[in-house]
């Protein structure tokens, strides 16, 4: 009676972390849409943008007793495989991603050696690349960013003058 109980817990919880993470990547992908859609916002907001399928290599060390009375970021090392959109000059990309809570990003998406799917972007405030949380590699999400990329080449290319 136990056992049966325990895995009929261990199952709902399995269910329910799969769907928080379906969610968030959905989120992910929706704001990845907008940006790549929306007419000009390259120029105005994402500078030099690149999206591409890579692997986390690397999450930085997490300090427990920190107080974070300013934003306090996780380094994330992405190791590209293939390039989307843009161009990196380098084949692995930093970034960091903020992290007040003492522990290391949640896993997933943060997960060391996941293939993933992420866009990333310079702004105004420093040289190291801006990334919007990692999107789990599926063969759907891949084809979904794809053809956004070669729509909004086509919208971006018909504006022209």
């Amino acid at each position: 009676m136990k056992r049966n109980f325990a895995l009929r817990l261990f199952a709902l919880i399995c269910i329910l972390s799969v769907s928080r993470v379906v969610a968030q990547d959905e989120s992910v992908l929706s704001d990845i849409h907008k940006r790549l859609m929306i007419l000009g916002y390259e120029a105005r907001h994402d500078h030099d943008r690149i999206v591409f399928v890579g692997e986390i290599n690397a999450l930085g060390a997490v300090d427990p007793y920190a107080i974070c009375k300013a934003a306090i970021g996780q380094s994330v090392d992405y190791t590209i495989s293939d390039t989307l959109l843009g161009g990196p000059l380098e084949p692995v990309v930093q970034t960091a991603y903020i992290n007040c809570t003492g522990q290391s990003l949640p896993s997933p998406p943060y997960t060391l050696h996941a293939k993933v799917i992420v866009y990333c972007f310079h702004n105004m405030s420093g040289k190291r690349f801006k990334c919007l949380a990692p999107v789990a590699f599926t063969d759907d999400s891949l084809k979904k960013v794809k053809s956004w990329i070669a729509e909004s080449s086509t919208i971006n290319h018909n504006s022209l003058p």
